[in-house]
């Protein structure tokens, strides 16, 4: 009988758990694991989430929304872009129809956070009725990573902004834009200022200083967190 420590047998299990884009990305050089913000099918969209009645026959529309993914996996507080005045009674009802949508929390090591989302709102109605798409990714990467990717998303815990910067929306036209580069490890390594008016220049420095010091669930492509570009625009009450 040969000897059974030369019969010994090593076998080494790898177990991949990941679901589309929002997969457990994480390499030998990763201290941390982040899981964003997304819908519990597993995708960045939830298909016929909204549904809302209307005069118009046929209608057309998408707006931009923010909200919050709460750590008790509920949206909360949406604010819905708009460019043409006409609709602010359209983003007003996708609001109201948002808030409280379920959504799987993010989580940093499991244990789940407050971030910020942004999400693409699409409608088309027939005959009074409309239903909706609410997608995650709402397209400005798209270009460059196509559809495999989840944004960055930011860290609500422990924020603290400047005061009287309350929410993101248009109404009249949009008072601060500004670009965050998010690494891989969840840090801004560069914020820039797209568009702010003359009198919003103060608080437009007050905001990039926010996100400058802020925390991010870093972006995802491929299984793999990468650094990624995220825009975001201020309101300033």
């Amino acid at each position: 009988m040969k000897d059974l420590t030369t019969r010994l047998i090593i076998i080494v299990l790898f177990f991949t758990a990941s679901t589309a884009a929002y997969c457990e990305a994480t390499s030998a050089t990763d201290a941390v694991v982040y899981l964003p913000a997304r819908f519990a099918d597993g995708g960045n969209s939830l298909l016929d989430a909204l549904t809302f009645k209307t005069d118009q026959s046929d209608f057309i529309a998408t707006t931009f929304c923010y909200a919050k993914a709460s750590i008790k996996g509920k949206l909360i507080k949406p604010l819905c872009l708009i460019s043409d005045w006409e609709q602010r009674a359209f983003s007003k009802d996708v609001e109201l129809q948002l808030n409280d949508l379920p959504i799987v929390a993010a989580t940093i090591n499991g244990e789940p956070v407050n971030v910020q989302v942004q999400m693409m709102v699409s409608y088309q109605c027939g005959k009074g009725r409309c239903q909706g798409l609410v997608t995650l990714n709402h397209g400005e990467l798209k270009n460059t990573y196509g559809l495999n990717y989840i944004a960055p998303q930011l860290i609500l815990d422990g924020l603290k902004g400047p005061r009287g910067v309350g929410g993101w929306f248009f109404e009249r036209g949009v008072k601060l834009s500004l670009g965050v580069t998010v690494d891989s490890q969840g840090l801004p390594i560069d914020v820039k200022e797209f568009k702010s008016e003359p009198e919003y220049r103060m608080w437009s420095k007050k905001v990039k200083k926010m996100l400058k010091r802020s925390r991010y669930i870093p972006g995802i492509y491929n299984a793999e967190y990468v650094s990624m570009s995220y825009t975001y625009a201020f309101i300033v009450y």
